[in-house]
């Protein structure tokens, strides 16, 4: 099994370099763009140093063509693509590993021309396959994902204080590997403080919540983003949150000073509970 866990992470980057098949076609035109956040960092500990944090939301998108069935005047449409989210720092700061392969079943209303109602609510029903690990990759947790995300566009507000919220309840389930003892063990910030122990099965249940609270667009706009995760760990019986603030400012259309961005609990997969407060740019491509 442990050759498997370290052959299963190789699959889903190489996944990442497979073009669409015939038939379907690739767009990145839905908003999500890559990002390279560079910071510096002080941590709960006191410590102070560098942080990388680089964010691909769609490596490789694959978008089936939409089904309608004009009698129920009901659509469904279904997304594929590959993520992968890297964050390391000096000292204690947080750190982590995420890459996914992930997928989006969309059910929607449609109107009598068979386009979408935006009148009513749309259902998204999240899935993905993939690994955790922390920098040093001393343990990984694969982990296979399902989930609700509701929302409706038309109820949806756009910027000038716009809220902009979005939720969300997922099942994750997997099994956590020990794949090589570390030389030195993480503290701080980049300790593990999960209840989830090497060699044992995986169990959760995660919800999100994000807002964006935007006053302007356009350079120079300044927007504050919270947002807060929880994660119930069934098969340990514990609870893990991570909450995030950031203010920034719009340097240019790919480029945002992120003022001052706070951060309570690490997330997956270490679920450290300290503090990490950080300023730095965001570039997005």
């Amino acid at each position: 099994m442990r050759r498997f866990a370290g052959v299963l992470p190789l699959f889903i980057l190489a996944a990442a370099l497979i073009p669409a098949q015939p038939g379907v076609s690739q767009e990145q035109s839905d908003g999500l763009k890559s990002e390279v956040f560079l910071a510096v960092v002080r941590t709960d500990a006191g410590a102070s140093g560098t942080s990388l944090a680089l964010s691909l939301p769609k490596i490789t998108q694959v978008k089936m063509k939409p089904h309608v069935d004009k009698q129920t005047q009901t659509g469904t449409m279904t997304r594929l693509w590959t993520t992968l989210t890297l964050v390391a720092g000096q000292n204690d700061a947080f750190n982590g590993v995420i890459a996914k392969l992930e997928g989006n079943h969309v059910i929607y209303k449609t109107d009598e021309q068979g386009e979408w109602d935006v009148s009513k609510p749309f259902h998204v029903f999240p899935v993905s396959l993939g690994f955790e690990s922390n920098a040093q990759f001393d343990e990984m947790n694969l982990l296979a994902e399902v989930g609700y995300v509701p929302f409706h566009l038309s109820k949806m507000p756009t910027y000038s204080l716009g809220f902009n919220p979005s939720v969300g309840v997922f099942l994750q389930a997997g099994h956590k590997f020990k794949l090589h003892d570390a030389s030195a063990s993480p503290s701080g910030g980049a300790a593990d403080e999960s209840e989830e122990q090497p060699n044992s099965s995986l169990l959760r249940l995660k919800g999100t919540a994000r807002a964006n609270i935007a006053v302007s667009k356009g350079k120079g706009a300044v927007s504050l983003v919270p947002e807060a995760t929880g994660w119930y760990d069934i098969a340990n019986s514990a609870f893990y949150y991570q909450i995030k603030a950031v203010l920034s400012c719009a340097l240019s259309e790919s480029t945002n000073l992120d003022i001052w961005k706070y951060e309570r609990g690490s997330g997956a997969p270490n679920f450290n509970k300290g503090d990490q407060f950080s300023s730095g740019l965001t570039i997005q491509f």
